[in-house]
């Protein structure tokens, strides 16, 4: 497998495209070049390399996040993309990875945060297929089109909606794994879902582990009563470990083998607090691994995560935090201020929560992500959101779409899926 890197320049805003620019790191990952003549060493024949073919075939991975980089780590999938003819091509979306990555909070702070969703990156991602397009077919008689087949993995799934939405001509054929997106819901109607399959795992936990709803109690406690005592230096980073941010390790409780992860960090902790007032660092690795959210490489995950479900008016208010806090009872009041006090009148098991991003989580992330809480809330509270699907044109969508959906999905609420798959 080789791999030739690329940048291309986008505004910030597409509608001005003389404004602020933008950068995207881009790698074409290919096992293809022309036969009879030697591998290409150099960028300045890369376009051989995809000419080959009269009618190159660009495979285009979107990860999932939003805020991660779109490194692909499984090489198993790139030797069989390739071995379908496809060459495969990475992009950062914008503010992650190595593409203008969004480290601290921009001058305009809400105002440009608002500009990092889907709706632009899939007018990042179009720019790019216009300019290979150019770069590679303009000379080519006849001209041939250059679309783009699209697989997309968690957020990816959004992704592609939106491309299907607004620009499905440009377009080939689409996979989604695992990330098909709810088609008209709010915010709150989607974590209302999410909440059921994360409420089934903690009973399942529970179950397995019982001497853990003593443990994690005590736990919560010890931590809240010290909530700025517990502060290790995990990978470079310095984390305020209190009783809240402990029990958002359930976004573990979604993968294979996560319950024994998180009994395993239950009761490295317990240990740890019984004995002492300090965390050892073992189980500070296992707090941070089974955490998961890596909210200091990815600050864009935490700000702009419950906007990515805002498709026109309507502000997030912070969904997950209200669902939880007005629906689903005592087993989720410690996402609310307090904890002490509840812990005093509620004596029952305590949920771990899932993929849902709490203001807190900010504060207590480190010094780089304290600095983003004022912009999250402003986010939060906007309500002029543009619309990220056109549901007449995904209704009458002919790009070849497929996609896997688990029903059982604590991540992308499986149900959700199933009731838009009708809808495309």
């Amino acid at each position: 497998i080789r791999c030739l890197e690329f940048k291309f320049m986008v505004p910030l805003d597409h509608s001005d495209p003389q404004g602020t620019p933008l950068f995207l790191h881009a790698k074409l990952v290919y096992d293809h070049y022309l036969p009879g003549k030697p591998e290409p060493k150099t960028r300045s024949n890369w376009k051989d390399i995809v000419r080959a073919r009269k009618n190159p075939d660009l495979l285009l991975y979107l990860c999932g996040g939003p805020g991660d980089d779109n490194t692909l780590k499984n090489p198993a999938l790139k030797k069989a993309a390739m071995a379908r003819g496809y060459y495969v091509l990475f992009v950062d979306y914008r503010g992650t990875g190595r593409s203008s990555a969004i480290t601290r909070v921009p001058d305009r702070g809400a105002e440009y945060l608002a500009m990092f969703r889907q709706d632009n990156i899939v007018r990042d991602l179009e720019a790019i297929r216009l300019c290979l397009a150019k770069e590679l077919l303009s000379k080519q008689k006849p001209e041939p089109e250059l679309k783009f087949s699209l697989l997309g993995q968690s957020f990816g799934g959004w992704i592609i909606l939106t491309y299907l939405s607004f620009l499905p001509s440009s377009l080939k054929r689409v996979g989604i794994h695992a990330g098909l997106p709810p088609l008209g819901k709010s915010a709150e109607a989607v974590y209302r879902q999410t909440f059921k399959e994360v409420i089934k795992r903690n009973e399942d936990y529970y179950k397995k582990y019982p001497g853990d709803v003593d443990r994690v109690r005590d736990i919560v406690a010890k931590l809240e009563e010290n909530p700025h005592k517990f502060t290790p230096e995990i990978y470079g980073t310095t984390h305020t470990v209190t009783g809240r941010t402990f029990l958002t390790v359930g976004r573990t409780l979604g993968v294979e083998g996560g319950g024994k992860d998180i009994h395993q960090l239950v009761e490295c902790m317990f240990n740890d607090l019984k004995s002492g007032d300090k965390l050892s660092d073992e189980t500070c690795k296992r707090y941070l691994e089974c955490l998961g959210f890596k909210l200091n490489e990815r600050p864009l995950y935490g700000v702009m995560h419950e906007s990515i479900y805002c498709s026109g008016s309507g502000a997030s208010r912070w969904a997950a935090k209200r669902v939880a806090l007005e629906e689903q009872g005592d087993k989720f009041s410690w996402i609310d201020d307090n904890i002490l006090t509840k812990l005093e009148r509620y004596t029952g098991e305590l949920y771990f929560s899932g993929e849902m991003i709490y203001p807190f989580m900010l504060k207590y992330s480190g010094d780089a992500l304290r600095a983003f809480e004022k912009v999250a809330e402003e986010l939060a509270c906007k309500r002029d959101w543009p619309q990220l699907y056109d549901l007449e044109q995904l209704g009458k969508n002919a790009v070849e779409a497929r996609a896997i959906v688990y029903p059982d999905d604590m991540y992308v609420a499986g149900k959700l899926s199933e009731e838009t798959v009708p809808m495309v």
